[in-house]
């Protein structure tokens, strides 16, 4: 008898481990078409094939309706996850009172679906992220040779069209900041590139011990992020060296909280302050006004025009509902298209004060929250950190690998099942 129990469990723990494996093939997948976007953009782009990329999407929809079919099963107990479904769902429907395009909403769920993915994958699976060091690493170095290659050559798909079924786009995108270029390297745009190497320079430094591999994957991150010409990137390389510098286990907690607590501060105050103050950065210094001008935009006409939007096409208790801003408005009111390029503003234009609310329930947990490892106590405040310094002056919610970090860090400490 004993021997049968013994292979039923061994059955059902091989299924179970077989479904894990297959799930981050998956989401590996997945994230890889956003690391390695342009060249992807650029061999579908040659094959007449553009609109496939889009079939990418399935993937987090397929996940997370795995999850959901296993916790109507009883297998899963992913509370988070239904919760954050049921409130996007919410906001979907206030969306029909301000927005007159379905598909802008629809676009508008698009966007978060990296986010709604790393909340699904991380509220039920633990991911032991250290035995994909070496693959990360790899990735990450390739990352960094793709842009300093970059530097010294033009790739094929800078600037070139991308045609789909949506109509023309970019494979990827051709820009400079002062007459200096902004490399991408494999990804479709320069902050794309940024948002990568934050987000596993980040990963290695937890997931390395030794101080030498440290340096070195936080000095190549910070030269790579500088030839994006990504100062928000930039800034927040520099608050992730402070971490890094200080990470002593669970004693270091207070200083993680102080310094999430002033990010927040900046990203809510800078908008405000737009309101408040006729703000003219650049008038400051011509020598470096190329360094503020693109901030200098968004304190003078982006964050003002994003609350004027709101204010007249939305509601400042719900907001405008999922597609309200940003890219989602090439598909519907495009007359009022505004990046908000704030996480602050975009969140508040999305889901009005109650998004304030979500956003501090997600912090007070986090705040309370007892890690068990020094390296997931690093991980659970420098990605936030991360996010909050480059969502100053972008839409990190736009970023799919930012999205999903953050996805995965509010799964993480949200937890509260195991897998059956």
């Amino acid at each position: 008898m004993s021997v049968v129990i013994q292979d039923r469990v061994s059955d059902v723990t091989d299924k179970f481990v077989g479904t894990c494996k297959f799930i981050f093939i998956l989401v590996a997948i997945y994230l890889s078409t956003f690391i390695f976007e342009a060249p992807i953009r650029y061999v579908l782009n040659l094959a007449g094939a553009g609109s496939l990329l889009y079939l990418r999407d399935g993937i987090p929809v397929i996940i997370i309706s795995l999850i959901c079919i296993n916790w109507m099963r009883g297998k899963y107990n992913p509370t988070i996850l239904l919760v954050i479904i049921y409130l996007l769902l919410l906001h979907f429907f206030v969306g029909m009172i301000y927005i007159h395009s379905l598909f802008q909403q629809l676009f508008g769920l698009k966007v978060l679906l990296p986010l709604i993915l790393g909340v699904a994958i991380f509220s039920v699976y633990k991911l032991p992220l250290i035995k994909f060091r070496q693959y990360i690493a790899y990735v990450f170095l390739i990352i960094v040779l793709a842009i300093l290659i970059n530097k010294f050559y033009v790739f094929p798909w800078e600037g070139a069209t991308f045609d789909t079924i949506f109509g023309q786009g970019e494979q990827a995108r051709d820009w400079t900041a002062g007459g200096v270029r902004r490399l991408s390297g494999f990804s479709r745009a320069s902050f794309d590139a940024a948002s990568a190497l934050l987000i596993l320079v980040t990963y290695l430094l937890a997931a390395y011990k030794n101080t030498c591999a440290r340096v070195l994957f936080w000095l190549l991150a910070f030269i790579g992020i500088a030839l994006t010409t990504s100062k928000g990137a930039m800034l927040a390389a520099l608050i992730l060296l402070l971490l890094m510098i200080f990470n002593k286990g669970e004693n270091t907690k207070p200083l993680y909280q102080f310094v999430l607590v002033g990010l927040v501060m900046l990203v809510v105050l800078m908008p405000i302050i737009s309101l408040l103050i006729n703000v003219r950065v650049r008038d400051i210094s011509s020598e470096w006004a190329w360094w503020f001008t693109s901030y200098a935009d968004r304190m003078e006409w982006m964050w003002p025009k994003a609350f004027e939007l709101l204010d007249q096409h939305g509601s400042y208790l719900l907001g405008r509902g999922l597609g309200g801003i940003g890219v989602s408005q090439m598909y519907g009111d495009g007359r009022w298209i505004n990046a908000a390029d704030n996480i602050f503003v975009y969140l508040t234009v999305t889901f009005g004060i109650v998004g304030w609310i979500y956003c501090g329930v997600i912090l007070t947990k986090l705040f309370i929250y007892k890690a068990k490892t020094s390296r997931e106590n690093f991980l659970i405040f420098a990605f936030p950190a991360i996010a909050l310094a480059y969502g100053m002056s972008v839409g990190v919610i736009e970023q799919p690998l930012l999205s999903f970090t953050l996805g995965a860090v509010i799964g993480w400490i949200f937890r509260s099942m195991k897998p059956s």
